[in-house]
């Protein structure tokens, strides 16, 4: 009998032919012994149609690893250290995917001049591949913790810190999308599960984010209270030039209540694998826009650790990286204008030509976009 590590959050389906039903999520990292593999039907977006069943219901092959005792005694599913690093041909796969270096090139640029923030649960400021000006005793790095109204925005959950290593690894074991970029933090949550930001932190920190000078404001969260205040705040920045980047969310589900994602002057981004895959916890919305690498991505952690997570808050910290690149080539095209570029650039994604729920506009493609952006 197979024995198998979730490595992915997971639906568990009735069986292996209901796709578009399940009775509950596995956890990353959970360990089942099951049947299997079994032929099923494909979920959508990919051809992979083998499952594994227990006697709780099916899970897809795609989500999961056979291991043995060996590996699971041997193998930390959460932290990884330098040796595995170099030995894990999954490092970096985002950067590859997307054709970041060759987009440096071309720019002659890795983000200098641009300042992107990052409104979360803050940034370890002891991490080695972060920036050295993220730190609690230089007096230029612009940042505030909007919890307790002071400049320490030191992460103690992790996803703050996760993110920010998408878009500004330095290289030492992780590689961000613009590492030259400077990055601006404004500590608006405590943890990313549970309640999450509070409205008016989240509101505060994107009209505070702005006038400290962002170009592109980084949100990889969302609230189900659609305020008027957050669109008038969201709809002000845009139309002042700032890009706005907003995860669409996890749930699995098409969503009309994920807000400032769905907000017309944000860009809200939806998830895909390694293989070009949409994850199928990425929400589905009439107002996706498109998708980014968001799942197994490996990135820098609190306590100066590094570990591999998935879900599309990932996929708004590359995305963010890539508009960041973009600014630095035109510093006219922004704001809005930039949005409607990026994601019009798209790569098509799905059987259905154009726009979809599933996908938006399709995966986003950075080299498109700059020759779209020369080419204005």
């Amino acid at each position: 009998m197979p024995k198998i590590k979730i490595e992915r959050k997971l639906r568990i389906r009735r069986d292996a032919s209901t796709i578009n039903k399940h009775i509950g999520i596995l956890k990353v990292g959970s360990v089942l012994d099951v049947e299997g593999p079994l032929k099923g039907l494909p979920v959508p977006g990919s051809d992979n149609s083998w499952w594994y069943k227990d006697s709780t219901g099916y899970y897809w092959s795609g989500g999961v690893k056979e291991v043995s005792l060996k590996d699971l005694n041997t193998r930390n599913s959460k932290s990884l250290n330098k040796k595995s690093l170099i030995d894990d041909s999954k490092v970096g796969w985002g950067i590859e995917l997307l054709n970041i270096p060759k987009l440096w090139n071309l720019i002659g640029s890795k983000g200098k001049g641009i300042n992107i923030a990052i409104l979360d649960t803050g940034v370890d400021y002891n991490h080695p591949d972060l920036p050295n000006y993220i730190s609690l005793s230089n007096p230029n790095f612009v940042c505030k913790n909007f919890l307790n109204n002071t400049t320490n925005v030191q992460d103690s959950d992790g996803h703050g810190t996760h993110c920010a290593g998408i878009v500004c690894g330095q290289g030492k074991q992780i590689l961000g999308v613009a590492p030259d970029s400077n990055l601006i933090v404004g500590k608006i949550m405590e943890r990313s599960s549970g309640k999450g930001a509070k409205l008016d932190y989240l509101i505060e920190g994107i009209d505070w984010a702005y006038k400290n000078g962002a170009d592109i404001i980084s949100l990889s969260l969302s609230t189900s209270i659609n305020s008027d205040r957050l669109k008038d705040v969201v709809k002000m920045t845009a139309e002042k030039g700032v890009n706005i980047i907003c995860a669409i969310g996890n749930d699995g589900e098409l969503v009309n209540a994920v807000y400032p994602a769905i907000y017309k002057e944000s860009v809200a981004v939806g998830s895909i694998n390694e293989h070009k895959i949409r994850d199928e916890l990425s929400n589905l919305s009439k107002e996706l826009d498109l998708l980014a690498p968001g799942v197994d991505v490996y990135s820098t952690g609190i306590n100066g650790t590094y570990f591999t997570t998935s879900g599309t808050s990932m996929s708004a910290a590359f995305v963010s990286g890539v508009f960041g690149l973009l600014r630095v080539k035109n510093k006219t095209v922004k704001g809005l204008e930039l949005n409607k570029l990026v994601i019009r650039s798209s790569s098509d994604y799905g059987e259905i030509i154009g726009f979809d729920n599933e996908s938006g506009f399709g995966i986003i493609n950075p080299l498109n976009a700059l020759y779209n952006l020369q080419n204005i």
